[in-house]
C-alpha cells in the first residue's frame, strides 16, 4: 500500500529513482547476500545520493550564472 500511495503522490522522476533501487537491491541481495549491502552497498549508495546532489547544485548555480 505504502508504494501505491508514494505513486500517487511523488512525481515520476523520484519514483524511477526509487524502483530502480529496489531493483537493484533485490538482484544484489539474491547475487551476494544481504551482508553485501552492509559492509559495501551503504557505501555506494550513499555516493551516489551525495554525488547526485552535487552535481545538483552545480546545475543550479550555471542556471543562475547564464
Amino acid at each position: 500500500m505504502t508504494g501505491l500511495a508514494l505513486g500517487m503522490l511523488l512525481p515520476p522522476q523520484y519514483i524511477v529513482g526509487l524502483g530502480l533501487g529496489g531493483i537493484l537491491r533485490f538482484i544484489s541481495d539474491k547475487k551476494y547476500g544481504k551482508d553485501f549491502f552492509k559492509k559495501k552497498g551503504m557505501l555506494m549508495a550513499t555516493g551516489l545520493m551525495a554525488s547526485s546532489l552535487i552535481v545538483e547544485i552545480f546545475s543550479m548555480m550555471f542556471r543562475i550564472a547564464v
